[in-house]
């Protein structure tokens, strides 16, 4: 028998199934006359399991509507980037909301006014007593 036994944080065990096992437990049910109930039961696995086993493989067969086991990958595959998608796209918003002003907010002035109190005049910034601020040096680049 193909079983995996693992131990979850509770300290409980948990049987985990190879694909190979559950195949063939689905194959006894579905190309044989025996039933969920007599093949789990002679397997040593739950009814319940080997009947979502057996559901899917209707599925997977067209036999029964429903998600493919390739499009429940696929579906979850595409989640787990949505959700990546959303996380960087959050970041980016954020990043953009500290870095670009609001329209709301007054210009910023480019020059320095030594005594503080640059404002804006129509298309530029002007200094206490009118005179146009300084231009501020700014480091050579890297």
């Amino acid at each position: 028998m193909s079983v995996m036994q693992e131990s979850t944080p509770a300290g409980r065990t948990r049987r985990r199934f190879t694909k190979e096992f559950k195949a063939d437990a689905v194959a006894l049910v579905l190309d044989g006359d025996r039933s969920i109930a007599s093949v789990a039961r002679d397997l040593g696995i739950g009814e319940t399991n080997l009947g979502n086993w057996v559901r899917q493989a209707r599925i997977d067969r067209g036999e029964r509507p429903g998600l493919t086991t390739g499009e429940r990958a696929e579906l979850v595959r595409l989640r787990r980037e949505n959700a990546q998608l959303r996380v960087e796209r959050d970041l980016l918003k954020r990043a953009t909301a500290f870095w670009v002003p609001s329209r709301d907010s007054a210009p910023l002035p480019v020059g320095h006014c030594p005594g503080g109190r640059g404002v804006p005049d129509g298309g530029g910034v002007r200094c206490c007593g009118g005179q146009p601020p300084r231009l501020l040096r700014l480091a050579a680049p890297l």
